[in-house]
């Protein structure tokens, strides 16, 4: 018979949270810590790099092309011209890290002027990373044949050069020739002249200035004393340079109507006897110089006797230097240089007319 009875309210009830102390939640998996896949690291890496490699290699010869047909437009554009330029076998070349120009022979001819300028290879060079600043390296020997001068040649030990690459003035030049050999055309044991080191070197000043320095060191000429020279001037008008070469019309329309200092012009030869120039200068618009310039000579007669040796070497005219000799006063010599519309006199003494611009 079914139990019919009703429970007892009354009964106590367990607490279930008396059994929490005995309860536990499983266990979690804990994840499963695999090996670093180096070789999959290598390959993913060796893969990167040889496509970066390919890249380079890639962007390198490219560029290279586009130098080497950038050469041969501007040599076909000069002959439109009537100008000879002469690049032999143009090749890109300096890959990885560099890139550059190189060819086997060089030249320059103007027929019209009678002009020809012929020497050995070429080769320049700039780092990837600043493909601006170029380096350029000369062979010799030059041989040239400018009008109103016997055709002569010049070898050297080495030839270089540095500049900014720019559509306009460079913000830097630098040219020097180590152990420069000046010889007559066809006779290259004759001498002419020969020198230690020659230097010429440019850079845009402040105040639109065109800064301007050269150096000769231990200057040999035929019979002549031994001599150095060095001059430091300053030219106005950098914007009109820059612009005249990005326009391609002639330096000597920016030259005229221009003006500038020379800083300093020495001249000194091995005994010591030497001359120093100083003072600003001007070109009128149709070429004509002008200047004030401040002489001083040391060590006064033998100066001028040196200077007199070097002259008749130069076939420069010929100068009453016995009357500037007369003017030393404790072997010293101050004297004003002044040039009027291309007249060139030191006091009373003329010294003849420049040639126009």
């Amino acid at each position: 018979m079914p139990n019919t009875s009703k429970p007892d309210k009354s009964a106590k009830i367990t607490d279930i949270t008396n059994l929490s102390a005995d309860f536990e939640f499983e266990a979690l998996p804990q994840p499963v810590e695999k090996a670093p896949d180096y070789g999959r690291r290598i390959r993913v890496l060796g893969a990167a790099l040889i496509f970066a490699v390919g890249f380079y290699t890639a962007g390198w010869y490219w560029v290279g092309n586009q130098i080497e047909h950038s050469v041969q437009n501007a040599l076909g554009d000069a002959a439109v011209k009537g100008q000879i330029i002469t690049c032999t076998a143009p090749t890109a070349k300096g890959y990885p890290f560099r890139i550059g120009l190189s060819c086997v022979n060089t030249g320059f001819s103007n027929p019209a002027q009678n002009l020809k300028l012929e020497a050995g290879a070429l080769r320049s060079a700039a780092q990837v990373y600043e493909p601006t600043r170029i380096i350029a390296e000369l062979d010799g020997p030059l041989s040239a044949s400018i009008p109103n001068l016997d055709p002569f040649t010049v070898n050297w030990k080495s030839a270089r050069a540095s500049f900014g690459a720019t559509a306009g003035l460079p913000k830097r030049i630098t040219l020097e020739i180590e152990n420069p050999v000046f010889a007559k055309a066809g006779t290259p044991d004759v001498q002419i002249g020969q020198a230690l080191l020659a230097g010429l070197y440019m850079r845009q000043g402040e105040q639109n200035q065109i800064d301007l320095a050269s150096k000769l060191e231990g200057v040999k000429i035929k019979n002549a004393p031994v001599f150095d020279f060095s001059s430091d001037a300053a030219v106005s008008g950098a914007t009109r340079f820059d612009a005249a070469i990005r326009n391609k019309t002639r330096i000597v329309d920016v030259l005229r109507g221009n003006d500038g200092l020379i800083r300093n012009l020495n001249l000194v030869f091995l005994d010591g006897s030497n001359l120093t120039v100083s003072g600003p200068f001007s070109v009128s618009t149709d070429g004509l110089l002008s200047a004030t310039l401040s002489l001083k000579i040391e060590k006064a007669g033998d100066f001028v006797d040196n200077f007199g040796k070097l002259g008749a070497e130069l076939g420069a005219a010929a100068v009453n230097l016995e009357a500037i000799k007369a003017m030393a006063v404790s072997d010293q010599i101050n004297l004003t240089l002044t040039i009027r519309d291309g007249n060139a006199a030191i006091g009373f003494i003329p010294l003849g007319q420049i040639p126009r611009l």
